[in-house]
C-alpha cells in the first residue's frame, strides 16, 4: 500500500497487476474495445472528495508514463465516490508505486 499526498489531497492506493496477454512486449494497451491490460493498471483508494483526475495524473506521472487515469463520479450527485483507477504504459510503473 502506498500513502502520499497531492496537492493537500490524500491519495493512497493498492495495485492488483494480473498477467495479460501482452507478454511479449511488457508494455500496456487500451484496444478499440476498452480492454485494458491490468497489469498496469493501479486502484487508488480513500481519495480525498476534492481530487480530480488532474491531481491524481500529475502525482502519478512521476512514477511512469500514464495513458489514461479516472476518479470515479457518483451519477446522482456527480461529486467523486472517494477512488479512481491508473493505467500506466508499464508494470515498472506499477511496481514503483
Amino acid at each position: 500500500m502506498m500513502q502520499s499526498q497531492t496537492s493537500g489531497h490524500n491519495v493512497e492506493g493498492n495495485s492488483t497487476p494480473t498477467h495479460g496477454d501482452d507478454e511479449m512486449t511488457g508494455g500496456c494497451v487500451v484496444g478499440e474495445d476498452r480492454t485494458l491490460d491490468e497489469k498496469c493498471k493501479l486502484f487508488v483508494g480513500g481519495l480525498s472528495w476534492e481530487t480530480t483526475e488532474q491531481n491524481l495524473k500529475s502525482h502519478f506521472v512521476r512514477y511512469g508514463e500514464v495513458l489514461e487515469c479516472n476518479v470515479k463520479m457518483d451519477n446522482a450527485t456527480n461529486k467523486s465516490r472517494g477512488f479512481g483507477f491508473v493505467l500506466f504504459s508499464s508494470p515498472e510503473c506499477v511496481e514503483k508505486v
